[in-house]
């Protein structure tokens, strides 16, 4: 025996080696996860947009997903097509857009975006020949509802 140095059970090995095989199985998931969700994100931001503006978004730098409470997206060289007609192939251009959301609002809904950094923009207005705008985007909302929104009937049980 050692001096100062209280001998380790067996069972205090084993429960210090369970606690490291722990930690080492969650700590290979989280880097599993940052390392993976970034590229499958990426494609997915990319498609929702452009289908929801009716153009073309790229992201042609790193993307990069932060997970935690409030996860932090950031996309690097980022453009948004512009109208066909247009005299530049970008509408929108930044160097760097950042993106960090409320967890709960994911799964709950609506996603609440806490902050938006935009660095270094490049925005294109421009009219074409019949006078509309390249802002107006192919997919925009319709108009508001008439009145308040009715609710569907609940019959008692």
């Amino acid at each position: 025996m050692m001096c100062g140095v209280p001998s380790m059970t067996k069972r205090r090995r084993r429960i210090l080696t369970a606690l490291v095989v722990a930690g080492a199985l969650v700590a290979a998931i989280w880097i599993g996860a940052e390392t993976l969700v970034s590229p499958w994100l990426r494609g997915t931001v990319e498609r929702l947009a452009s289908r929801a503006l009716g153009r073309d978004l790229k992201i042609a730098g790193p993307f990069e997903v932060s997970l935690s409470l409030a996860p932090r997206v950031t996309a690097v060289d980022v453009r948004l097509a512009n109208a066909p007609w247009g005299s530049e192939a970008s509408m929108v251009r930044a160097r760097r857009v950042t993106v960090v959301v409320d967890l709960v609002s994911l799964w709950s809904g609506p996603v609440r975006v806490r902050d938006l950094e935009i660095a270094s923009a490049h925005l294109l207005l421009e009219a074409g020949a019949d006078g509309r705008g390249n802002w107006v985007l192919a997919h925009e909302p319709g108009p508001p509802p008439h009145g308040p929104a009715k609710r569907p009937p609940v019959k008692p049980l």
